[in-house]
């Protein structure tokens, strides 16, 4: 009786292992495409934005989506906004602005807010209204957001005892 239980057994596992091949099998079958390949390289499009065309006022150091569409690009002269079609500069309202031009890094947050760090400090941009955390002092030069929703920076020439790795808290 036990020689049956391990022989239908190993008939199952054959047959288990032919279904995943043969399944295999059929993936290969179908040709896949990046691009179509009927046409040329030549009549696909894009576009090229430089500094040198005035587009950009600095250098571009970092690139972020938020949660609505906009791709944001931090350079050494401000931070711009890319809606699809055109960059604007950063202008988030008559009383509020970026208080250094130096954006190093950029964070879309879960919560479809924007963190920036600068060469000084520290800032967020949520619902229209930004806020500058001045008692961050020093070059921001990465973030990042746990699985939980916690935000973690680093940052250096800080001048400070307030150690490299942050979380906001």
């Amino acid at each position: 009786m036990n020689s049956d239980f391990n022989g239908s057994r190993r008939l199952s596992v054959v047959a288990w292992c032919r279904l995943v091949a043969a399944f295999v099998c059929a993936l290969f079958a179908f040709r896949a495409f990046g691009l179509n390949p009927h046409h040329r390289l030549t009549q696909y499009s894009h576009t090229v934005w430089r500094t040198q065309d005035g587009v950009f006022s600095g250098m571009p150091s970092t690139v972020s989506q938020t949660k609505d569409g906009y791709i944001w690009v931090g350079t050494v002269a401000g931070l711009m906004r890319f809606d699809g079609v055109r960059f604007t500069a950063f202008q988030p309202s008559a009383k509020e602005s970026l208080l250094s031009p130096v954006i190093n890094s950029l964070l879309a947050a879960q919560d479809g807010s924007l963190w920036i760090g600068t060469g000084s400090y520290l800032a967020h941009f949520k619902d229209g209204d930004l806020t500058n955390y001045l008692d961050v002092r020093g070059k921001v030069n990465n973030l990042q957001q746990d699985r939980n929703g916690v935000v973690w920076f680093s940052r250096t020439r800080s001048g400070d005892d307030g150690g490299g790795v942050c979380r906001v808290a």
